[in-house]
């Protein structure tokens, strides 16, 4: 069936993250297809895919919306498209991208770390080892990044241990994936072994440091999101007073689980 697609100003298009920040636009690509518009005008064969329920923000077509800005071509094809929710969206977007061609290792890293971060909400409660639905997840994800199950954990484990350094010399494409994997396990090996190497009081104030300074940055790279994706609102102080209360419960809470000295165990 013929996709139904709307004329839209180039201005009127929104675009947002993690869209737009997934994948590199070559400047190859770009040029020709550019050149063809400069030639032909906007194909609408090509229209831009648009989120139709999340403000119309483009989900996919990045690089074309640039050869039209380029090209000096004021009214693009888009094609309005419903999600169930962010995470749906991400999906197809990656999956058209993976279709069309082979991903860089940058860019399945930029769409690893989006997935996953959207699949911690609302994700049920294991129920078999933690091997077994990792291992069912990676496949999942693998087939839609158009790669292996192992390549997938392992950028898992770049995503979130590596340093930023190595993070982003395998953006660069300077190493691969398996010299990214090598020398993240090396690291955090050497942190394991500094950890049992220095007094237990010394260690714990390490890892207490390590939690506090982790808490913050996950925190500030969410607000980070907020701010971009939704630059148009703004909160009353009673608002985010409110909100500093509810998240300050919810760690407190959470901050239960960690265990307990002896010493206190047998006091409570």
């Amino acid at each position: 069936m013929e996709k139904k697609y709307l004329l839209m100003h180039i201005l009127d298009v929104h675009t947002a993250a993690p869209f737009k920040d997934l994948f590199t636009i070559k400047p190859s690509v770009l040029a020709d297809i550019t050149d063809s518009m400069k030639k032909k005008g906007y194909d609408e064969a090509f229209p831009l895919i648009l989120w139709a329920g999340h403000g119309g923000v483009l989900v996919d077509g990045h690089t074309r919306l640039q050869a039209a800005k380029d090209a000096g071509v004021l009214d693009v094809a888009v094609v309005m498209h419903d999600f169930a929710d962010e995470l749906e969206a991400l999906e197809y977007a990656i999956a058209c991208q993976s279709h069309r061609r082979n991903l860089t290792n940058g860019e399945m890293l930029a769409c690893l770390a989006a997935l996953d971060e959207r699949k911690k909400v609302g994700r049920p409660e294991k129920t078999t080892s933690n091997e077994v639905i990792s291992g069912r997840t990676s496949k999942k994800t693998a087939e839609l990044l158009g790669t292996s199950p192992t390549k997938v954990e392992k950028l898992r484990t770049i995503n979130s241990h590596a340093t930023p350094e190595i993070r982003e010399s395998l953006t660069k494409g300077d190493i691969s994936v398996n010299r990214a994997y090598n020398e993240t396990m090396r690291h955090r090996r050497a942190g394991e072994n500094h950890i049992r190497e220095v007094a237990p009081e010394d260690a714990k104030k390490e890892r207490l440091k390590a939690l506090e300074e982790s808490i913050i940055k996950m925190v500030s790279i969410r607000i980070e999101r907020e701010i971009r994706e939704y630059p148009e609102i703004r909160y009353g102080e009673q608002e985010r007073r409110e909100l500093i209360a509810r998240c300050v419960s919810g760690i407190t809470a959470a901050m239960e689980n960690l265990p307990l000295e002896a010493a206190e165990n047998t006091t409570r």
